[in-house]
């Protein structure tokens, strides 16, 4: 399986947030197959294919959590037309990694498998990549308003 390594094109320039999705790379590798076994970055990871799925799994649902709270207040203070849906799929996505953590662990499986891995990634680069670029381009352009009246 592929692991997913950070890139700075995934900046939102948003730090707070950059900071949350770069540390939510490291925890969706660490739920991983073999994830990057060439990558430098992942190897320092490796040692969490000796801790249960289920405490790697809780580990991502609660940073998740933690981030889905602090963007969703972020959205609510910039007045982001797209707030409830944007929040509608936060749910959505911990009511699915809630499920796949449950499933896993029930089965002892020692990571996630491919096809729920290949829903996590897809999740991560069309929420986290392209649905919050959608965020970030109205705050900088509002941001870029608000300095241009000052």
């Amino acid at each position: 399986m592929v692991a997913l390594v950070w890139r700075d094109a995934w900046l939102l320039g948003i730090e707070p947030l950059d900071a949350d999705h770069r540390k939510m790379v490291a925890l969706l590798n660490a739920v991983l197959c073999d994830a990057g076994a060439e990558s430098g970055e992942i190897a320092a990871h490796r040692e969490t294919q000796t801790t249960p799925i289920g405490e790697r799994m809780q580990a991502l649902i609660d940073h998740l959590r933690d981030h889905f709270v602090r963007e969703e207040t972020f959205l609510e203070a910039i007045e982001y037309p797209g707030f409830e849906q944007h929040k509608g799929e936060h749910a959505l996505e911990m009511a699915e990694l809630v499920d796949v953590a449950r499933s896993h662990a029930e089965r002892g499986a020692p990571c996630v498998g491919v096809e729920a891995a290949d829903g996590i990634k897809r999740w991560f680069f069309d929420h986290v990549i392209a649905e919050d670029r959608r965020f970030a381009r109205y705050y900088h352009e509002r941001l870029g308003a608000r300095e241009a009246m000052l």
